[in-house]
């Protein structure tokens, strides 16, 4: 994983983005895990072009919340969902640490809540 960190770079990365929005969306959820990572990592090298990916449609903050399944009607069940959730929220972290970024965290705010409430106890 050093390895491919030290080589990833933004130029490199951007070919690569809409293949894995695609495995994204399109992947059974415990085959997911991959490309998710790698948005994760391409959300720190290749900030903005991954801030104005798209793919069917949907932005980057739609096409995570896809592949983590978190939906409201979705029943979230498996490992595979948790560590898709947590590379999500990982993804999420690196996406909102520049402008572009808190830009789409302002304008998507209650869609990436719903993270909390897919862990927020039902009362």
């Amino acid at each position: 994983m050093t390895a491919l960190k030290t080589q990833f770079t933004a130029n490199n990365v951007e070919p690569l983005l809409p293949y894995l929005a695609e495995m994204i969306l399109s992947w059974p959820p415990e085959k997911r895990f991959p490309a998710i990572d790698i948005i994760r990592l391409a959300a720190s090298k290749a900030h903005n072009r991954v801030c104005s990916l798209k793919s069917r449609g949907l932005g980057i903050i739609d096409i995570l919340i896809e592949g983590a399944e978190l939906k409201s009607d979705v029943t979230r069940t498996g490992k595979d969902l948790d560590a898709n959730t947590l590379l999500v929220i990982r993804a999420f972290v690196n996406l909102f640490e520049e402008q572009e970024g808190i830009s789409l965290l302002t304008r998507d705010f209650e869609k990436v809540l719903i993270i909390r409430d897919t862990f927020s106890p039902q009362i």
